[in-house]
């Protein structure tokens, strides 16, 4: 077991081979007819860094020369997406008094949180009559899982306790003892302030996932809030941690998570600036030792000129299967130490992903007044920062990008995509690995893809603000007091039309308080409604940045 783990290792207590024939769900790998947006294992990319370079033979500290191939070496075996961990929510947008439905390599799970106050996962459908457990609730007076459809209750393990409708207590044993009674448990685990789930359920699952290792970050503790491993530094939350769920496909997604060129004009005015200098050098330092399955990860170091250093810097770009990209991140004004922006990408279903930000700097590289700003701002206010701005800009042109490829009859992205330049070889080098090693991907994409209208792209309230307890919070808050302030300013209009009226005696005999507190209160109320509509839609426009 991994330390400083919470890990759920409960099985239905019944045969291992009556329960999972019924239990264990197919992997999605498995589906024969798909629509992949990858690239084929015969395929090569023209003017980018060869294969053997990008995974396999270190650079050093010399740049590598692109080639005009990229060579196709001999994998042994596929990546097996199904049997590995997944992180699906931070632990602090969770309510444990709640279940919480999630998605998760095209299956419906839900998430709570047992008796024990151990976090559990099943597949989201009772066994009665297959109907969503995340809409029922958690028990107060013994901690079960109560399906609000008939009311049968399961335990953490997933071994149902009462069926309502038994006739007597001894019906009631026999049909709970029966393993088609059990819902389908699915392995999971707390780790560095995340829930992790591995992606197959039923009693199988909880032997295989006790050799899977899940992608962490290796330089932390298992344990939050974050610190360096062997009792080393403090790290501290710039921005907190944010979770969104997206329009598009993972491969989309980590293959834009792996592209360190886009930054400067898909962000510009927001993370990035597109009047600076361009050119870019990316250097291949290989497989990452620490990295749970070695051969499936690779470390880049990109050279470039930053907008906030005002300075070519060097940092590191790595990719942990299955679900993990790193950069990394110059220090704040002070200290030499670099930071880590970790961003966990999770395949839910077809065409649909979610990410999981956060951005993880050492206490000696911030200076003290950031961090005092950072624990002074509440978890809402961070979330209407710089992070959505980011993913709106992406949103539009990703899910083009999908349709774009969904309608062409060529699904080669080798001969869809031109890739020249040496800032393309990160995004090379993932497409390899993932028509290599990946098996094209986790999920196939949808037969039919049509553009959507932006504020149904860009909906936060959708893909985050009704996950997230600060932001949800907040947002009825600030429509309680908008309501409110609107009152109000209603009373000071009718002080002030009471002062203008002729003849009219003066309401309370103060106009000039009317007038400053209809200002002040007309001022609060155009604040709230800008501030409201960030939780709602807030529309990109890359031509006027």
């Amino acid at each position: 077991m991994l330390r400083g783990a919470q890990t759920t290792a409960g099985l239905c207590p019944f045969p291992l081979g009556l329960h999972a024939r019924s239990a264990v769900r197919p992997s999605p790998v498995g589906l024969k007819s798909r629509t992949l947006l990858t690239t084929p294992k015969a395929a090569t990319f023209p003017s980018t860094q060869a294969l053997e370079d990008l995974l396999a033979k270190p650079q050093g500290n010399s740049y590598a020369q692109p080639s005009t191939e990229v060579k196709t070496d001999a994998e042994d075996g596929t990546y097996d997406w199904a049997k590995q961990w997944y992180p699906l929510a931070f632990v602090e947008d969770l309510d444990p008094k709640v279940p919480h439905p999630m998605e998760l390599l095209g299956q419906r799970l839900v998430l709570w949180r047992d008796a024990q106050k151990q976090w559990r996962c099943f597949q989201d459908k009772c066994p009665h009559r297959l109907a969503p457990l995340s809409e029922g609730r958690i028990e107060p007076s013994d901690g079960t899982l109560m399906c609000s459809y008939h009311g049968w209750r399961f335990d953490g393990e997933g071994r149902c306790t009462d069926i309502p409708q038994s006739l007597d207590a001894k019906a009631n044993a026999a049909a709970c003892s029966n393993p088609r009674s059990c819902a389908v448990s699915h392995p999971t685990q707390v780790l560095q302030g995340k829930v992790w789930v591995f992606g197959e359920g039923g009693p199988r699952a909880f032997i295989d996932s006790a050799a899977v290792k899940p992608a962490l970050l290796p330089e932390l503790e298992d344990s939050w809030p974050p610190r360096e491993r062997n009792g080393g530094e403090e790290f501290v939350f710039m921005g907190d941690g944010y979770a969104r769920d997206l329009p598009y496909a993972w491969s989309t997604l980590m293959e834009n998570l792996t592209d360190p060129s886009h930054v400067n004009f898909s962000h510009h005015n927001v993370v990035g600036d597109r009047t600076v200098d361009q050119s870019m050098r990316i250097v291949n330092k290989g497989p990452m030792a620490t990295a749970p399955s070695p051969k499936d990860s690779f470390a880049m170091a990109v050279t470039a000129f930053d907008d906030k250093a005002k300075k070519v810097i060097t940092y590191d770009l790595d990719f942990t299967a299955p679900c993990l990209v790193k950069w990394g991140i110059p220090p704040f004004g002070r200290g030499t130490r670099h930071g880590y922006m970790p961003m966990y990408m999770i395949p839910t279903a077809p065409g649909r992903s979610r990410i999981l930000w956060c951005m993880l700097m050492p206490r000696s590289s911030v200076p003290g007044i950031a961090v005092f700003m950072q624990r002074l701002m509440p978890r809402w206010f961070k979330h209407l920062g710089l992070t959505p701005q980011v993913l709106d800009g992406d949103t539009g042109l990703l899910h083009g990008q999908e349709v774009y490829v969904a309608r062409e009859a060529e699904k080669d992205l080798n001969k869809l995509y031109y890739m020249p330049a040496q800032a393309d070889r990160i995004v090379a080098a993932y497409r390899k690995w993932l028509a290599a090693r990946g098996g094209g991907g986790p999920l196939p994409m949808p037969d039919n893809l049509d553009l959507q209208p932006q504020p149904q792209l860009l909906d936060r309230f959708t893909q985050h603000v009704q996950k997230c307890p600060s932001c949800s919070r907040a947002l009825r808050v600030l429509t309680a007091v908008r309501v409110a302030v609107a009152a109000l300013g209603a009373l000071c209009a009718l002080g002030m039309a009471s002062t203008l009226a002729p003849g009219s005696q003066p309401l309370l005999g103060l106009p000039a308080q009317f007038a400053a507190g209809g200002v002040i209160l007309l001022g609060v109320w155009l604040w709230l409604r800008t501030t409201i509509q960030k939780f709602h839609y807030v529309p990109y426009h890359h031509a006027h940045r």
